[in-house]
């Protein structure tokens, strides 16, 4: 297919299972989905050494599920990562799940949750992997042990390319042992208290998997009390810290993490379990997700707190503490709303990204915001492994 591409002079879309095909801006070229549902098998696995070679077109789902009965798992949680159980049709899929991210999806675009602090993110794992480039060719980039690479770490390139360089095939993961608990502490308080609490406990000794904060819900409309001016000051926000690993020890750390939010003047804190491969952030994103607009901002981490408070009613609102992440939902985004989020990112020595937005939108709009230095490099990447601009057009910042 990308032989044939190359020779009609076509765009291809790489899209693994097809649920974050939207993502980027659009295309100037028609473009053909590449889906890789089919590259679906376990290629290796290694239980001893901990790694396992995957095709990029398995679910993370299906992965896990073949990875449990080893007591071990690819520890990731990526936003839309999985497939609801109550969606499964028969016992036979609950071996191999259907739906949720791909394993080269979630790659492709660096996907992964706020539990990036402790696990780090997918390139992080990756080991190796396969891949066809923009010249038809199959290759094979690092290997299966972790002292890889010797030259141009080419594996960390493909990671978060986004599928501008080539079409992922085969994948091969590190991969770490189950927890054998999961808790995460939850308190109540201001926006600035749960800023102040996650500053001490990211100075501290103690080792959360993450610290995020969310505002708390309207109970009869499942959306956030973020209608006024004054909610910046006032309104309630969720602080949650996670920790995993082995029940004394997730103990110890619940007790001193407690102690830190207590200082901060939280609310008392509830100890709750949550499950392994769900986390407890994935009906979060769902709920992020069913707005109309999505943008994420990558910023320092003392400014995650600010960005939040840039516009004065995002509907939906999830702080990253831990990675300097922040996930806003909108029902609406004017020009100048989007000029304000870029330029208080920018500000905070980061970027946003319009992860989710209408058409009508891209057509106006770039959605990796404004031009940055470091798109001349993408640039000269894409045209020295893609010299036919064959994969993924609409998916390098600057180009629409």
């Amino acid at each position: 297919m990308v032989a044939s591409a190359i020779s009609a002079g076509q765009a291809l879309l790489p899209v693994g299972g097809g649920r974050r095909a939207d993502f980027g801006n659009l295309s100037e070229r028609p473009v053909t989905p590449l889906r890789t549902e089919k590259l679906s098998g376990i290629i290796e696995h290694d239980a001893d050494n901990q790694t396992v070679t995957l095709g990029a077109g398995m679910t993370l789902a299906a992965a896990q599920a073949f990875l449990a009965p080893h007591r071990q798992w690819l520890p990731f949680r990526p936003p839309l990562g999985q497939r609801n159980i109550a969606e499964l049709n028969n016992s036979a899929m609950l071996l191999f799940p259907a739906g949720g991210c791909t394993v080269g999806g979630m790659v492709a675009l660096g996907a992964c949750g706020p539990e990036r602090l402790a696990y780090g993110a997918p390139r992080d794992a990756l080991l190796g992997l396969r891949f066809v480039s923009g010249t038809a060719k199959h290759i094979k980039a690092g290997g299966r042990v972790i002292k890889n690479v010797a030259g141009y770490d080419i594996t960390r390139l493909l990671a978060g390319s986004a599928g501008t360089l080539g079409l992922l095939t085969e994948l091969t993961f590190r991969v770490s042992a189950v927890p054998e608990v999961c808790r995460v502490l939850r308190a109540s308080g201001t926006l600035a208290q749960c800023a102040a609490a996650a500053s001490e406990l990211l100075r501290s000794r103690l080792c959360p998997i993450f610290v995020t904060a969310s505002p708390v819900p309207n109970l009869e409309s499942g959306i956030s009390n973020l209608g006024s001016a004054s909610w910046r000051e006032s309104a309630p926000w969720t602080s949650c810290v996670g920790f995993e690993g082995f029940d004394a020890t997730v103990a110890a750390q619940l007790d001193g993490c407690s102690a830190v939010l207590s200082n901060a003047g939280l609310g008392e804190a509830e100890t709750l379990d949550y499950p392994i491969l769900d986390g407890i952030h994935a009906q979060t994103y769902r709920t992020l997700h069913d707005a109309a607009f999505v943008v994420r901002a990558d910023v320092s981490l003392n400014a995650v707190s600010a960005m939040a408070t840039v516009l004065p009613n995002p509907a939906r609102c999830l702080l990253d503490f831990g990675c300097g992440r922040v996930t806003l939902g909108f029902a609406s985004l004017s020009d100048e709303e989007w000029a304000a989020l870029c330029s208080a990112a920018s500000d905070a020595g980061g970027h946003v990204v319009a992860e989710k937005a209408p058409a009508e939108f891209k057509q106006q709009h770039d959605v990796f915001a404004p031009e940055r230095p470091a798109w001349n490099v993408m640039r000269r990447l894409k045209a020295a492994l893609d010299p036919h601009g064959v994969f993924a057009p609409g998916r390098l910042p600057g180009r629409r």
